[in-house]
């Protein structure tokens, strides 16, 4: 799971003036930057100074801007430039979000703030540039060309001395920078925003051309319900950003590390070798793949299953004509024969005959035994007793039987009316220890990366059941072809399961792994078109367009389809063919005992 980190903004003050000493009025500066500060919930200001400043002057000023921050109570510290890149670093490394200052008062100043701009990425931190009323060359208003190597993710707010405008400086281009209004400033009412949202007003591209990467067409046409899903939502986003695709590449793998050149193959690689900006297809996040690449928001979360062929025909266990009842219950079934079978015997030898002349022998108790048996299995009795006593017994019996024979039958017909084929295992383990099934996933995929790696101890059991790299599929379609044609399993999530258009031409079934994983899609490593992706893509995941669309492509259909009987086999009928053997074997056993003993 992804956690995100609350951020401590740093609020910087870069104070430049190039060897010409020129005093700040810091009076004038100091409400404007402390709301600011109050905005952005800084934790401090640094001021910035250049090293060939004149020393006196500088440290004039900026004691001046600390005095006066310390009374409203932000910390400020002044640094030079040579120490800018270290201890920016620094505030990185510490997962800390920086507010930088510029206040520029010559071209000298920005200059050097463009020289600065050129060997960091402008993209890091939020920057605030001043133009003071010393530089009056309308730099402020119309900047030519993209002096401060802006891109389009940069965080930059820029304020003309003498207005009140604060205005949004990015860049769509390298030669060109984008000045859109943000927000106005007056000592009575502070900072009003005209769009409080920072994404709100910067998500339009103007026809920038976005390089895209999908998988091979053979893919989109077997794997049509996932092509559309991601399809519509790159749609959605080019209506919003206005960004024109460019199709340039297609690849089936996901992408493998190879160790020994540290390069990565597939739709990763494209990423990391710069040849595309997005990948509009399912790749699942992993801690590996995040030192290379970046993600946008997840868009499915999936569970991980192994999917194998379903068995032809439907298997009854030897248990299952038992489980009508508890023990407690068959115990308490056969104790009512065996009593009645005593009672009977009983009521026979005080009414019929001579009381003293009868014995309840072994012989005579049997007999009773069967004749109760017989009315237990709904058999017409041999003769009708007259004896009123033993007629109540066998109506009784009769009674009982009925109601268990009624309940026996209902549990057993609606146990084989759900009957479905089962495998020969439930879970992981017994899918390893049955080994029967070989094992396949994707290649070049981070299923692999983590089998091969072994790193998780449930994928690592599975690792001696893979197949060779060459005979695993190049899409989900053809591996599901192959658990059709084959005795093997297909570790793949559920949704790229539900994913697949083409026809498979068997029923598969599947044992849960326990396992999650997360699919989006990818851009390179910190990509200036991440935030407004990101930000567009929140904003359909909030209005329920993401999960309209999972439920139009993924959805189970309605319709009802066709039960297709599946036949009990021969093991199915074991048990009752078991009981007939062994009835048969016995008989004959007793047949031949009588015939020797005579």
């Amino acid at each position: 799971m992804l956690r995100l980190f609350c951020r401590h903004a740093t609020f910087i003050l870069m104070f430049s003036i190039g060897k010409k000493a020129v005093k700040i009025d810091t009076g004038k500066y100091i409400p404007f930057l402390s709301d600011v500060q109050d905005y952005y919930k800084s934790s401090g200001i640094f001021i910035l100074y250049d090293d060939a400043s004149e020393k006196f002057e500088v440290q004039r000023n900026t004691a001046a801007f600390n005095r006066h921050l310390s009374q409203l109570g932000i910390l400020s510290q002044a640094l030079r430039y040579s120490k800018f890149s270290n201890r920016s670093d620094l505030y990185l490394e510490r997962n800390v979000q920086s507010l930088f200052v510029a206040l520029f008062t010559s071209s000298a100043n920005v200059d050097h703030f463009s020289e600065v701009s050129a060997i960091h990425d402008m993209s890091y931190h939020t920057w605030l540039i001043i133009f003071t009323e010393f530089l009056g060359d309308g730099r402020c208003h119309a900047s030519v060309g993209n002096p401060f190597h802006l891109v389009f993710n940069t965080r930059m707010l820029v304020m003309c001395d003498g207005e009140r405008a604060i205005t949004k400086w990015y860049s769509l281009f390298t030669n060109r920078t984008e000045v859109l209004q943000l927000a106005s400033w007056s000592r009575e009412s502070g900072i009003s925003y005209v769009n409080k949202n920072y994404y709100a007003s910067r998500f339009d591209l103007a026809g920038t051309e976005i390089r895209v990467a999908t998988h091979s067409r053979k893919t989109l046409a077997t794997n049509a319900k996932m092509t559309g899903y991601f399809e519509t939502i790159l749609a959605e986003l080019q209506n919003f950003m206005n960004f024109k695709v460019v199709r340039a590449h297609e690849s089936d793998a996901s992408g493998h590390l190879d160790s020994g050149t540290g390069k990565w193959s597939g739709l990763v690689g494209l990423l990391t070798e710069g040849q595309v900006d997005l990948v509009v297809a399912p790749i699942t996040l992993s801690k590996l793949r995040l030192r290379y690449i970046d993600f946008t928001i997840p868009l499915i979360l999936s569970a991980n299953r192994i999917y194998v062929k379903q068995p032809a025909g439907a298997m009854v266990q030897w248990s299952a004509y038992f489980r009508a009842y508890t023990v407690a219950s068959w115990l308490s079934i056969a104790a009512i024969l065996i009593g009645s079978s005593l009672l009977a015997a009983f009521i026979k030898m005080r009414t019929v005959g001579n009381f003293n002349s009868r014995r309840l022998s072994c012989n005579y108790f049997l007999e009773n035994f069967m004749q109760v048996w017989g009315i237990f299995c709904q058999q017409g009795a041999s003769e009708f007793s007259s004896v009123t006593p033993l007629r109540l017994v066998y109506f009784a019996m009769l009674l009982m039987t009925l109601i268990l024979w009624a309940i026996y039958s209902a549990s057993i017909t609606s146990y084989l009316t759900f009957l479905s084929p089962s495998l020969p295992f439930s879970d992981t383990d017994g899918f390893v220890k049955d080994g029967s099934y070989k094992l396949i996933v994707l290649q070049n995929s981070s299923d692999y990366q983590i089998i091969m790696s072994e790193t998780d101890p449930v994928l690592t059991a599975l690792k001696p059941l893979l197949k060779n790299t060459q005979e695993l599929p190049t899409n989900p379609y053809d591996g599901f072809q192959q658990v059709c044609e084959e005795r093997i399993g297909f570790y793949a999530s559920d949704a790229i399961f539900k994913g697949i258009s083409g026809h498979l031409p068997c029923t598969l079934t599947y044992i849960e792994t326990g396992q999650f994983e997360c699919l989006a899609m990818a851009m390179p490593k910190r990509t200036p078109y991440i935030t407004s992706i990101n930000y567009n893509l929140r904003k359909l995941k909030d209005n329920g367009m993401l999960k309209k669309l999972h439920y139009w492509y993924f959805r189970q259909l309605d319709q009802a389809q066709e039960n297709s009987h599946s036949p009990i086999g021969i093991w199915g009928i074991a048990p009752l063919l078991a009981i007939f053997a062994s009835g048969f074997v016995l008989s004959l056993f007793i047949l031949l005992l009588e015939q020797f003993s005579r």
